[in-house]
């Protein structure tokens, strides 16, 4: 379900998506990753979005897997994972895995009050965000 949010909000934003569709209570297809890098020859794809673990089904995607599909193919794009329900639930290695941007929440693993995000950024997204186009949404709360 999360990762469909992430298709909806990348649409909302005008980028071209490319979906890749695994069966439902199955983790992210490293390998089908691999394949689709490979065809990009033209590095048009700049990121991959993938959920670390889904809560509806607990499946836990091996984020690991997924990075070393994307060096195997030789591609620079970054990776984006979204580890909501997973961050300090279950083991996450940022650096380890070659993770740019790693978003989470207050609510599920850090088991804090709702409404906190908690965001990791790699030097690279960091360097990104510099020339970054994409509209861009601060939120500010009213007094």
């Amino acid at each position: 379900m999360f990762s469909h949010r992430w298709i909806d909000l990348c649409e909302r934003h005008g980028l071209d998506v490319q979906i890749i569709e695994c069966s439902w209570g199955s983790g992210a297809p490293a390998d089908q990753f691999e394949e689709v890098l490979r065809g990009d020859s033209q590095h048009d794809i700049k990121a991959v979005l993938v959920t670390h673990n889904e809560t509806a089904t607990g499946v836990l995607s091996d984020i690991a897997a997924v990075r070393r599909a994307m060096d195997s193919a030789g591609h620079p794009a970054m990776m984006f994972v979204d580890c909501v329900s997973s961050l300090a639930s279950v083991p996450f290695e940022m650096d380890a895995w070659g993770v740019d941007i790693a978003v989470s929440g207050s609510q599920k693993g850090f088991m804090l009050a709702t409404g906190m995000a908690i965001l990791g950024v790699s030097q690279k997204a960091l360097a990104a965000m510099e020339t970054a186009t994409l509209p861009r949404t601060f939120l500010t709360s009213a007094t």
